[in-house]
């Protein structure tokens, strides 16, 4: 092998020396680089030598003394990932590479050869491979000098050297951490190339597919036909578009099926790593992640989400028919409210008065006949009227809207009336209104809700006075009470008594909003909004 190397490189030197004899010049080639030597000027136009390197495995490169690579072949360039015109009048550290073991000669020819044994070498999908490597020093080919020939032969015997450098022997432990790098994330590392289709996996490529380490797919067609047919479209434009450089990294979400038939869901993302000079795409390297479980907890949360939402959509219509049969149940109960008020108005009430006429009559009569017994019978008829008084307030206590001819306003301003009488504090009322009031939704709600406002601030406040004003139009009605005393106490408002969480509740039935809190210039304020609730009669 080697020597067939020297054969050819002795032929590219042979070949500069005839056209140095016959006063030629080499050809003129097109390599983009400037940089290029007298050398690899000789050396490029020889299609022979390219042929017979590139038919040895081997990596075998050819610098001068200076460093630079005058000729690589292609077993070289794909070891490394890199284009062989990259190679062409450049050291290994300006190609990127790391740091070789090969040694320059800067000696004359010799026939001695220098030979590194296990030098560890990082090939392109990041795996450090051993190799034999041949340094030897061919005669001068030209003004440049003596050439360099290195030939480096994977290591193909296993065991322990004691010239690998010491970098190598943490190699294990490097291995074991990228495999439970790996593991942990499932991650697939896949290496492409794509001129020969062949693909490079790690060992997690097995577990995603569910195959033997020895039933891997070997290119990337074969994983292909893993890919689920719905998004095998997809899948092959987002690639393409990478490959032909109008993205700078692939990255899709897609579904594989195992050899089992399951489904999983894996995201690949990478890029290609190398293009020959037109643009095409070489090599590409990447991962391929398996995502399934994350993907069905997502579905699992959608689908959860759903069944809430569902469980609110019932809740929700839950509230409204208990709302609504709370309204309808409000309504029967208001309206046997408003029977029983006007049985007392009007058939007890009525019935009293003719009795209390009666006595007046029988009084008037005994008077004259009998006025030892006048006395009894004042005493009988100022009962009488007691009970008209009280069967009277029965009936206003339980219909104290529909029973007073002005409407929802004029029970107010006669509650405040009642209140001031009863408490001892002057109780004013206050009512600007843009439509009449006489038939209000939710009115013995909104009365029962100041009558409660009334009697907290009269008996709890200390205030000295009580105000309570209305204010409606087409869309709102705002009924507010407040007082000027010791102001309602920090968390009250939220806490309250029985008192206020009867108001809340009425508030609430009737789809009113209700808020008590602190005066601006001290004492409390209750405020209940009641939105497109008014309606007049007619």
């Amino acid at each position: 092998m080697l020597r067939t190397a020297r054969q050819g490189i002795n032929l590219a030197a042979a070949a500069q020396n005839s056209h140095a004899i016959s006063g030629s010049e080499a050809p003129a080639t097109s390599s983009p680089e400037p940089a290029l030597s007298a050398q690899s000027v000789a050396l490029e136009p020889l299609p022979l030598v390219a042929n017979v390197l590139d038919g040895v495995r081997s990596l075998i490169g050819v610098r001068d003394v200076a460093g630079h690579y005058l000729l690589v072949n292609s077993a070289m360039a794909e070891f490394h990932g890199v284009p062989a015109a990259a190679f062409i009048g450049r050291t290994p550290a300006e190609v990127g590479l790391p740091a070789y073991a090969f040694r320059l000669l800067s000696g004359g020819p010799s026939d001695e050869p220098a030979i590194a044994r296990d030098v560890p070498l990082l090939d392109a999908i990041g795996h450090v491979r051993l190799f034999d490597v041949v340094s030897r020093s061919l005669p001068p080919a030209g003004p440049a000098g003596p050439l360099v020939l290195d030939v480096a032969t994977e290591t193909l015997a296993a065991g322990p050297r004691s010239e690998v450098p010491p970098a190598r022997d943490v190699r294990g432990d490097v291995d074991s951490r990228l495999e439970l790098a790996l593991r942990n994330g499932n991650l697939v590392l896949i290496d492409w190339d794509i001129a020969t289709d062949r693909i490079a996996a790690s060992s997690q490529l097995a577990e995603l597919l569910g195959v033997e380490i020895g039933a891997l797919p070997a290119t990337a067609a074969e994983l292909a036909r893993h890919e689920h047919p719905r998004d095998r479209a997809r899948l092959q434009s987002e690639l393409a578009a990478h490959l032909e450089g109008r993205t700078d990294e692939f990255y899709c979400e897609y579904r594989l099926r195992t050899a089992s038939g399951r489904i999983r869901w894996v995201v690949a993302s990478g890029r290609v790593i190398a293009r020959a000079p037109d643009g095409l795409a070489l090599k590409y390297r990447g991962t391929l992640q398996d995502v399934t479980e994350s993907i069905e907890t997502e579905q699992e949360l959608q689908r959860q989400l759903a069944r809430s939402r569902d469980a609110a959509r019932v809740t929700d219509n839950l509230v409204r028919e208990v709302r609504r049969l709370e309204a309808e149940i409000g309504e029967v109960s208001q309206r046997e409210r408003e029977r029983i008020g006007h049985d007392l108005h009007d058939g007890l009430g009525q019935e009293l008065t003719g009795v209390s006429l009666l006595l007046k009559t029988l009084e008037d009569a005994i008077a004259r006949d009998a006025p030892q017994l006048s006395t009894r019978v004042r005493s009988l008829r100022d009962m009488v009227e007691q009970s008209i008084s009280t069967a009277r307030a029965l009936a206003q206590g339980l219909s104290p809207v529909h029973l007073d001819r002005d409407g929802f306003a004029g029970a107010l301003e006669q509650l405040c009336a009642s209140s001031e009488a009863l408490y001892g504090i002057p109780v004013k009322f206050a009512s600007r209104q843009s439509n009449g009031l006489h038939a209000l939704t939710g009115a013995a709600d909104l009365y029962r809700i100041a009558q409660e406002a009334i009697r907290n601030a009269a008996r709890h406040s200390g205030a000295r006075e009580i105000r309570v004003i209305l204010t409606s139009d087409d869309r709102m009605l705002s009924l507010m009470i407040e007082d000027d005393g010791h102001g309602i106490l920090p968390g009250a408002e939220t806490r309250g008594g029985m008192g206020l969480k009867i108001m809340r509740y009425r508030a609430s039935i009737i789809g009113a909003s209700l808020e008590i809190g602190a005066r601006e210039h001290g004492g409390t304020v209750v405020r209940c909004v009641l939105r497109q609730a008014a309606a007049t009669d007619t």
